[in-house]
């Protein structure tokens, strides 16, 4: 079995570049150009937001010295650790467009352009078996391409001329959900990692958003908008009728499974303000609140003992706490770390 190092890879301010350095914490991968991101298994990876959001000097790692990999001065969109992590695929910022993915060992040295065949890429995943890279492109729309990790020519994975983002692999690899506008109105869809038989998840009048693979991959929890009304749902991976896992009157989004699949994490305002909170996936017993100080978005380490969450408003906070309840506590080193995140764990 393979040791990993546990590396954090970073952009950091005033000269934004691709960094490595030590941490002891737990695992992120971000999958937007915002700030934090999952590695592989023990990783983390943060990046300076695009458009202000950062103290001088950037985003500062726990633990470690930072190592600095890239020195073009470029602003990285979107970071993404190779399945063995050996190395990570960035995209960096290169107006007018955003052509040209790279990796780059962990270990510095040079670039290695990866074709991708398409522009304004952002969103880049890697597969669980570390063979295809998935990104989104901004055109007109937002596409769903894949590229092989060998850096060979990319193209779209469906083809399609309406707006589909944020793909989600499952945990075996086999599958993709995503959200589209394909019916006219955001709905989750799924397709096989090659792009083939394409399957509609929900069917509902109203937007549907944020799908998460349970971890045995039979489930997807997702996000739905009615007017004022923001609630969760559990639905089976191939369709079905959903499951309404949020009260009448709460608005309730961002779920997310735990690692083993027993509990869901999702932000609420059922005490009167917007927390984190956790219930059964199953759906017995009651909620249990999380956090009691505010927060937005819930992140679970991959050992069920911690939840790492942000905040609203500013300045933009990165916080900890025990997965329990518990004493609430701020990451200083990610103040930066905003809301504005869409989060996977591995």
């Amino acid at each position: 079995m393979k040791a990993y190092r546990r590396l954090p890879v970073f952009s950091q301010a005033p000269c934004p570049a691709v960094a490595t350095g030590g941490t002891p914490g737990g695992a992120f991968r971000r999958m937007s150009p915002w700030t934090e991101a999952i590695t592989p298994p023990s990783l983390l990876k943060v990046i300076r937001p695009l458009k202000g959001g950062a103290p001088p000097g950037g985003v500062t790692v726990i633990g470690g010295e930072p190592r600095q990999l890239t020195f073009d001065g470029l602003i990285i969109n979107s970071l993404a650790w190779s399945a063995d992590g050996d190395y990570i695929y960035f995209v960096p910022v290169r107006p007018p467009n955003q052509t040209v993915a790279r990796r780059i060992p962990i270990s510095g040295g040079e670039q290695e352009i990866v074709s991708t065949g398409s522009k304004n890429i952002t969103n880049i995943v890697v597969s669980p078996d570390g063979n295809t890279l998935v990104f989104a492109e901004d055109v007109r729309r937002w596409s769903i391409w894949r590229i092989p990790s060998d850096g060979q020519t990319g193209s779209r994975l469906i083809e399609s001329d309406f707006t589909e983002y944020f793909p989600q692999f499952s945990p075996d690899g086999s599958r993709i959900a995503f959200q589209t506008d394909r019916t006219g109105t955001y709905q989750i869809w799924t397709a096989d990692a090659d792009g083939k038989n394409l399957r509609q998840i929900t069917d509902t009048p109203f937007p549907s958003s944020s799908p998460g693979f349970s971890p045995d991959g039979s489930l997807i929890a997702f996000n739905q908008k009615n007017g004022e009304d923001f609630a969760n749902y559990i639905i089976s991976a191939r369709g079905g009728t959903p499951r309404r896992i949020s009260p009448e009157g709460a608005q309730e989004d961002f779920p997310v499974w735990s690692a083993d699949g027993r509990y869901i994490y999702f932000a609420s305002n059922r005490s009167g303000e917007r927390n984190i909170w956790k219930m059964n996936a199953d759906g017995s017993g009651e909620a249990v609140q999380i956090t009691t100080n505010g927060a937005y978005r819930a992140t679970p380490t991959p050992d069920g003992k911690t939840v790492y969450f942000t905040k609203t408003g500013f300045p933009r906070e990165f916080w900890r706490v025990p997965a329990e309840g518990g004493a609430e506590e701020i990451v200083p080193e990610f103040e930066a770390a905003g809301f504005y995140n869409i989060w996977t764990m591995t």
